[in-house]
């Protein structure tokens, strides 16, 4: 079964409907994206990436587009280029 997504994020929204583009079983996934960009005001496509790191069991996250030391569950992002500090 294909899913397809359509958010309104000015709302609570979320229409979920048969279509082309997103596979069931990632289907959960998208909708914890999703939730997780709501909340954390972040990026969809930046959820998506936290997303797939829980679901790997990942405990890190290197990137310069989130905020150094903020953390999603167990996983916690770290900016390589971020001074350690004295």
């Amino acid at each position: 079964m294909i899913v397809k997504a359509f958010v309104d994020t000015n709302s609570a929204d979320l229409r979920l409907r048969p279509a082309g583009g997103i596979k069931a079983r990632a289907g959960a996934a998208v909708l914890e994206a999703i939730d997780i960009g709501r909340r954390s005001r972040i990026s969809f496509w930046d959820a998506l990436i936290v997303v797939a790191a829980i679901k790997g069991d990942a405990s890190v996250i290197y990137s310069e587009d989130f905020n150094h030391g903020q953390k999603f569950g167990s996983v916690q992002i770290l900016n390589p280029f971020v001074e350690p500090s004295q």
